[in-house]
């Protein structure tokens, strides 16, 4: 990316403006690469940026070229530090910050007893990643916070955690915990997500589904959707036309001198692409059409032969400059 700050349009200025963004999407779509790339460009704005990986999978340390990343946030670059959520700590910092109990270097029977509460309530173990995340967000550690979520089939439960939590307890501290996190999370101005999808029926059909979830299920603001891996247009009309004649027409023995034998192959790449980009094409507009106002849409190229890592997040970064400008 150019050095210094880059001038960002409205929906660029409004992103960075918030202070916990969750970026979510189906499993495939590239959700890893967009969020380090939005975390290069908050963090080559200035501010003090967090990137919290929930599944800890290590997808978005890779795309910082980074190893060993954990709870504790480690420096990648300036301005920009990255953790991955571990449930079992975010216990153990949870019980020593708000509960007061002394720093547990390991919870044994605890542990063993928190996981037999987890899986007999639903919502405990996604409570303590939203909590953890939420309290960063109220003593105001950093800037942002962007979020490589859990996939689209498990977001909701996540973020519908300290609702479902409070109605379990009616009085006392739990009560009061999930009380202030739901007013970070519900507050448009503090907290928004991030949809990614790629232009293909399945991944369209379930962005869809989620944010039919996300309205009548949470009450966290969709401020954007990013449709990712977008195919180019491999001719111009003009260019289509030429082609065509050379592949099948009158030039066709000129073509096959050109391309050396294998014109055949070039035939076919050039109509797999431009079917792909047709297809792709339809299913975007179709997201578009069922897309509810007010949630902006950003649009990524497919970086060919670009592997997951610091060069495709750069590129994929610049490609949001350029689009949010």
């Amino acid at each position: 990316m150019a050095s210094g700050p880059q001038p960002l349009g409205q929906l660029g200025s409004e992103l960075l403006a918030r202070r916990l963004v969750f970026v979510t999407g189906k499993g495939g779509v590239g959700k890893s690469s967009i969020t380090a790339a939005l975390a290069r460009i908050s963090s080559r704005a200035g501010l003090k940026t967090l990137v919290c990986e929930v599944d800890a999978k290590g997808d978005v340390a890779a795309n910082f070229g980074a190893e060993h990343v954990g709870f504790k946030p480690k420096s990648v670059a300036p301005n920009l530090y990255v953790m991955a959520m571990d449930t079992e700590e975010a216990l153990a910092e949870y019980l020593r910050l708000n509960l007061r109990l002394p720093i547990i270097t390991s919870l044994g029977p605890l542990a063993r007893a928190f996981d037999f509460v987890a899986n007999a309530a639903p919502g405990v173990k996604e409570i303590l990643v939203v909590g953890k995340l939420s309290w960063e967000v109220r003593e105001r550690n950093w800037d942002i916070i962007w979020v490589d979520a859990s996939a689209s089939g498990h977001i909701v439960s996540q973020l519908a955690s300290p609702e479902g939590i409070s109605e379990l307890f009616k009085l006392g501290i739990v009560k009061e915990q999930t009380a202030w996190m739901q007013e970070i999370l519900s507050d448009p101005r503090t907290t928004s997500l991030v949809l990614v999808l790629t232009p293909e029926e399945t991944p369209v059909a379930e962005s869809l589904e989620l944010l039919e979830r996300l309205r009548y299920e949470t009450s966290i603001h969709v401020q954007a959707c990013v449709v990712n891996k977008v195919l180019g247009e491999p001719f111009a009309a003009s260019q289509a036309a030429l082609f065509a004649e050379m592949a099948h027409g009158k030039y066709r023995e000129d073509f096959e001198a050109i391309a050396e034998g294998s014109a055949d192959a070039l035939v076919a790449a050039s109509e797999l692409a431009h079917g792909l980009r047709t297809s792709r094409s339809e299913h975007i507009r179709g997201f578009l059409s069922s897309l509810d106002e007010g949630i902006e849409t950003v649009f990524v190229p497919y970086f060919m032969g670009a592997e997951a890592g610091t060069k495709l997040t750069i590129e994929i970064a610049e490609a949001l400059m350029e689009e949010m400008s």
